[in-house]
């Protein structure tokens, strides 16, 4: 796989889902603090080449779409509305710090200290809140059987 052209295609992409030319990549990379010039950015989305781009000029592009490096370099490319494809299954920050202060919380409130439930408390806490349905039963109560 070479992540040169996946970089490319994602840009393209990207430029063409947010309607920004060249020239205009260039000045909002200026303005984050970043170094690309508008030959630069039309050598890197040339048609008819794929160049070599250092990881500092990928952030460049990544500060400009507001994506993650990452993002840029996914192989899967990205859905219609300009969101990374494949990202479902990756950790979610948010539903993590979550889940945590709930256990935290909940130990606290059982006078729990062992940090075998508290790892296992996370990650079921964390699986029902990325489920995400009606479904799902009171985490505390869930909390207050893992901890029988």
């Amino acid at each position: 796989m070479n992540l040169n052209k996946v970089l490319k295609n994602n840009l393209l992409f990207l430029q063409q889902h947010q309607q920004i030319k060249n020239a205009q990549i260039a000045a909002l990379a200026g303005l984050k603090g970043y170094d690309l010039t508008k030959s630069y950015v039309g050598k890197i989305l040339n048609v008819s080449k794929v160049a070599n781009v250092s990881l500092d000029k990928v952030c460049a592009f990544s500060a400009v779409f507001e994506h993650r490096p990452v993002d840029m370099l996914n192989p899967l490319g990205f859905k219609e509305d300009g969101s990374p494809q494949g990202t479902e299954d990756l950790l979610n920050e948010d539903i993590l710090l979550d889940s945590i202060v709930e256990v935290e919380t909940v130990m606290q409130e059982l006078n729990i200290t062992n940090p075998q439930f508290k790892a296992r408390a996370i990650t079921v806490i964390y699986a029902y809140k990325k489920k995400n349905d009606d479904t799902k039963p009171d985490l505390r109560s869930v909390l207050q059987e893992l901890a029988k």
